[in-house]
C-alpha cells in the first residue's frame, strides 16, 4: 500500500489541528487576537485604500503580543493539567 493510515497525537488550537503544542499555542493567540481586531480592508475603489488597527500597525509590538499571549495558554494549560509542557 502506497498510503498508509496512522495515529498520531494532535493538539487543536484557534481552530485548527497540529503536531505541536507549541504551533496550537500560537494559533490560539492569533485566533484570540483576530477576535478584538478592527482592521479594515477597504473596497475596490481607489480613493479608500483602509484602515489597519493598532495590533497589525506595528508588527513589532504584534508579535511580543503573540508570543506573551501564547506564553500565557502554555502556563494555563501547565497549571490545569499539573504537568511541564
Amino acid at each position: 500500500m502506497i498510503v498508509e493510515t496512522i495515529q498520531a497525537t494532535v493538539f487543536k488550537g484557534g481552530g485548527r489541528r497540529f503536531f505541536t503544542k507549541k504551533a496550537a499555542y500560537h494559533s490560539a493567540a492569533r485566533a484570540k487576537i483576530k477576535t478584538r481586531c478592527t482592521c479594515y480592508a477597504g473596497s475596490s475603489y481607489p480613493d479608500d485604500p483602509g484602515e489597519t488597527c493598532d495590533y497589525h500597525e506595528d508588527m513589532n509590538r504584534y508579535m511580543e503580543i503573540l508570543n506573551r499571549l501564547a506564553y500565557i495558554y502554555k502556563r494555563v494549560d501547565e497549571d490545569a493539567t499539573g504537568e511541564k509542557v
